[in-house]
């Protein structure tokens, strides 16, 4: 091929040609003849190139693609070695890593090793384990376990005094809330169960010390807040109380794997929660009888709050667990839950008390998977905030046929893309929603906060959910709703674009009477 040609292609896209030792020339430089302005020593017709920004690779690709001087155009893709721990148990830990080890489907998992190359240490991150507590002296979990640092300051763990002042004595590693006024000793006690313990090694039990298990982070904080008994009983004003202090007291976000009967208290709390940029974590429950929680509802995963993250479960072939509770409405995405607890090695293995390990099964197993992909995605990139964080989570799911239509995001989560996705550029929300009725229409406005939304989406409160129903452009502050039976109508609008949605406004209700 004649020089020129060569020369007028890399020439069009503003290219240089890097050399095989590293220099950029020009193609004016460029000599064929001379081996060492190649490339690639043994192909001289083989060209690595760099591109000016403002041109972008993707341009360049595709034109040198129509070049009938070109036979193809690639990009030169980064290559990424598979960070596998020397923890005793990784093998078991098929949510993190599938090669099939358990019969499973390979690459049934979230990706962690892929993740774990980019990013490990999440150290910076507290993730509230609202549970029956942590064996905090557990050798996989010890050196990860939060301490308050205003109650342990001078090496005074137990001085009698509330140091902090946060109504707490003595609170320097997370409190128990079984009993009123409680204590400072959120020792797991949940025999034979261990549950706080167990969901504690999924999110950070500390990665490469050549023991046990690896959680999702191999450093983090995990506070340990108590509000269930020994039998995982507890009263629902304790969980409160624990919700409030993990918002108050440095927590980033809550993992939540237990269920509670409605509460308009418990409700305000996670709202409380939401307020202070705190990100709440629920499992969808296992109701053991392919339960769509969209109706009847699964408190507290199914509250309509934009900080809480629902989670299914999924198992090892990438199905829908069996016992998990799912909803479209309700539900946000699967993660690694396992089987049954007759299955064990199908289940998720994780620590115990005593520095003992365990099998459990149970949208109580996923929930922390996806606690500890927000942790190491907030550990990753600290500017963001909780809804940047869940819109990531969101966006960063490996689809699956099993939960089409079944979770918000049709998909279960995947560390490795959550680490890799763009930063969202969200909208910011509209505000002050007003319903107002004329005859049998509604006439809502709201204030535009947003310089670069796509438009908003309009959502009505149809039976006991929220649906999206229309749209409208950009830049509009009105919309009607026409021809409307007689009764209450409840409404809430987002702004949305490429990246996302923005957080929902309040709500609006207005009754129609003709």
């Amino acid at each position: 091929m004649p020089r020129t040609l060569i020369q007028q292609d890399i020439e069009f896209v503003q290219g240089k040609i890097v050399t095989y030792l590293g220099r950029e020339i020009t193609t004016l430089e460029w000599d064929p003849e001379i081996s060492t302005l190649r490339s690639f020593l043994a192909d001289p017709n083989l060209f690595q190139i760099r591109v000016p920004d403002y041109i972008g690779t993707e341009h360049a690709i595709i034109f040198l693609s129509q070049s009938p001087n070109v036979e193809y155009a690639e990009k030169n893709f980064i290559g990424h070695a598979e960070v596998i721990p020397y923890d005793e148990h990784f093998s078991k830990l098929w949510g993190l890593h599938n090669t099939g080890q358990t019969g499973g489907t390979a690459d049934a998992d979230i990706d962690a090793p892929e993740a774990w190359d980019i990013f490990t240490d999440s150290s910076n991150i507290v993730v509230a384990v609202i549970d029956s507590g942590i064996d905090y002296n557990h050798e996989d979990l010890q050196a990860n376990i939060w301490t308050n640092p205003g109650e342990t300051g001078g090496g005074k763990e137990t001085d009698g005094i509330d140091n902090d002042g946060n109504g707490y004595i003595d609170d320097w590693r997370g409190w128990n809330f079984t009993s009123i006024p409680g204590n400072n000793n959120p020792m797991d006690d949940y025999y034979d169960i261990y549950h706080g313990t167990h969901v504690a090694g999924t999110i950070g039990a500390v990665g490469n010390n050549n023991k046990g298990v690896v959680g999702v982070c191999w450093r983090v904080k995990p506070m340990a807040l108590k509000w269930l008994d020994s039998e995982g009983d507890g009263d629902t004003a304790n969980a409160i109380r624990a919700i409030d202090y993990s918002t108050y007291n440095g927590a980033h976000l809550s993992n939540n794997s237990w269920h509670v009967p409605d509460s308009g208290s418990l409700l305000a709390a996670i709202g409380r929660a939401q307020t202070n940029g705190k990100i709440f974590i629920a499992s969808a429950g296992n109701d053991n009888i392919n339960t769509d929680i969209t109706y009847p509802y699964h408190y507290p995963s199914c509250y309509d709050l934009d900080n809480i993250i629902s989670v299914a479960a999924t198992d090892h072939n990438d199905n829908k667990s069996p016992f998990s509770n799912y909803g479209p409405y309700s539900v946000d995405l699967g993660g690694p839950g396992g089987t049954d607890p007759s299955e064990n090695n199908y289940n998720i293995y994780s620590t115990s008390t005593g520095n003992y390990y365990q099998y459990h099964a149970g949208t109580s197993m996923a929930a922390p998977h996806v606690a500890g992909e927000a942790a190491l995605t907030w550990g990753h990139r600290p500017s963001l905030n909780w809804w940047q964080v869940k819109t990531i989570i969101m966006k960063s799911v490996n689809p699956l046929g099993s939960l089409y239509g079944k979770v918000a995001s049709n998909g279960r989560q995947n560390a490795y893309n959550a680490l890799t996705t763009a930063t969202p550029n969200l909208p910011a929300a509209p505000s002050n929603l007003n319903a107002q009725a004329f005859g049998c229409d509604v006439k809502l406005t709201w204030n535009d906060n947003s310089n670069n939304e796509d438009g908003f989406f309009i959502y009505r409160k149809t039976g006991n959910i929220f649906v999206q129903f229309d749209y409208t452009g950009p830049n509009v502050t009105t919309y009607w709703d026409y021809d409307l039976l007689p009764g209450y109508y409840t409404y809430y609008v987002r702004a949305y674009n490429q990246d996302g949605n923005s957080q929902r406004t309040l709500y609006a209700t207005v009754k129609i009477i003709y």
